[in-house]
């Protein structure tokens, strides 16, 4: 084999090489991304729960009726908002929504998708405290869809799912112009 051959062999191996760890670089930087932002999550709803947990507290000693603890539950979680960040509740069994930023869905089982995501969010936490759902949301101001991540803890007391989501799309677009 000729000098100039080996030459261009090691040159194209070393190439390679670098385009795969490059790739594999990036792989692991989205990855690390969304493991961050699946440990936020979770420890929100983790929060969340623990709320919960002082009401009904509050409701099993009998300083609040059943009643009185969820609607303060409802109040408060229902409070922790800003923007497009907040905290949703719904029945576990029944999708019916609980809170919910858009007042025309609580009380109900959202036509769209309130059972298909309640089956979602079942599966999720099918033996775990706490689960996450990747799904697809309208973003306000946007017209496509974007990908949200979810974490959901379910609330055995009152047969109740508290989550939070977070649109993704910032993730992948740190991931691509890390590729530029």
């Amino acid at each position: 084999m000729k000098l100039k051959t080996r030459i261009f062999l090691f040159c194209a191996a070393a190439l390679i090489g670098m385009v795969v760890l490059a790739a594999i670089s990036l792989s692991t930087l989205r990855q690390t991304m969304l493991k961050e932002r699946t440990a936020q999550l979770c420890t929100l709803v983790v929060l969340a729960n623990a709320s919960l947990e002082k009401l009904h507290a509050q409701e099993k000693a009998g300083e609040l009726s059943r009643e009185q603890a969820q609607a303060e539950a409802k109040k408060l979680s229902g409070s922790l908002r800003k923007e497009e960040l907040y905290f949703f509740v719904r029945g576990y069994t029944d999708d019916v929504n609980y809170v919910h930023p858009n007042p025309k869905r609580i009380g109900i089982v959202d036509p769209k998708v309130g059972k298909e995501a309640g089956e979602r969010y079942r599966a999720a936490l099918a033996g775990k405290t706490v689960g996450t759902v990747l799904a697809l949301g309208t973003r306000p101001g946007t017209k496509n869809e974007v990908e949200k991540l979810y974490a959901i803890i379910k609330f055995e007391p009152w047969d109740w799912i508290v989550g939070f989501g977070h649109y993704i799309d910032d993730i992948n677009t740190a991931f691509w112009r890390s590729t530029g």
